[in-house]
């Protein structure tokens, strides 16, 4: 904060992993500038986050993330959510809750990303044996995001049609011909 002493707008991005926390990272800059008279426009764009939590992840590897204290910093009622399956929801939708209509936050995928398939198999999201993994991890993601965007006018979701992961920033740019 120190180089940004009273910026006008601040653009916050990420991908994947680095995508993930970043409405916490919104609530945090909101209040830090808040609690020095500035009303800064905080803007996200948040590409192929990992997004579920799968139960058998809740129950045997959520703890070793050590993420408690950051989220009871923010005044998230982490010790009620922390074995939600949707905990990420419950996160997006807190901090949705407290933030300022005119702030964008906006979340970028693929209806096929076979990374965050590979996470969601991974953390032990294919527990439902009637359907596909895929049609599973799909509906599972486009159900959540689609329902936390009926309900908060500032948040809204954009489906790439295709396989791919993290389309945006530097990613494609970064790769070699």
């Amino acid at each position: 904060f120190d180089n940004f002493e009273d910026p006008s707008h601040i653009v916050l991005t990420g991908c994947s992993a680095g995508a993930t926390p970043l409405p916490v990272f919104y609530h945090m800059i909101k209040e830090h500038y808040k609690a020095r008279g500035r009303n800064v426009k905080v803007n996200i764009i948040s590409d192929s986050p990992v997004y579920l939590t799968p139960r058998n992840f809740l129950e045997n590897h959520f703890q070793f993330w050590n993420h408690e204290t950051v989220m009871k910093s923010i005044g998230f009622d982490y010790d009620t959510h922390k074995e939600d399956v949707q905990y990420a929801s419950a996160v997006l939708d807190y901090v949705l809750d407290g933030s300022d209509d005119t702030d964008g936050i906006g979340l970028v995928s693929h209806n096929d990303d076979a990374i965050s398939l590979m996470y969601y198999i991974a953390m032990g999201g294919d527990d439902d044996t009637k359907t596909s993994v895929q049609t599973q991890w799909w509906s599972e993601m486009n159900n959540s995001w689609s329902q936390t965007m009926n309900e908060h006018k500032n948040f809204d979701i954009f489906i790439i049609d295709g396989s791919g992961h993290c389309s945006s920033g530097l990613y494609f740019a970064n790769q070699q011909p």
